[in-house]
């Protein structure tokens, strides 16, 4: 979307790839939220746009892990 915008700025794909990234930025706020185990912290990563799916990913992750001694 950028190189886009920094390019040619083709409306077609602008029309395109826009809806496509607000709905995959709703998709990851909607998945956090509705983790249960996962704390409030967490959950407002999500909203965090462009890294926060990434984000919540990483910290459900290494609160599934169990720790090694």
């Amino acid at each position: 979307m950028l190189v886009n915008l920094a390019t040619v700025h083709w409306p077609a794909v602008s029309s395109l790839l826009g809806p496509t990234h607000g709905a995959a930025y709703l998709l990851v706020i909607v998945a956090a939220a509705q983790q249960p185990a996962a704390p409030r912290s967490t959950r407002l990563l999500g909203l965090l746009p462009g890294v926060g799916g990434l984000l919540v990913l990483r910290r459900l992750r290494t609160a599934d892990t169990p720790v090694r001694r």
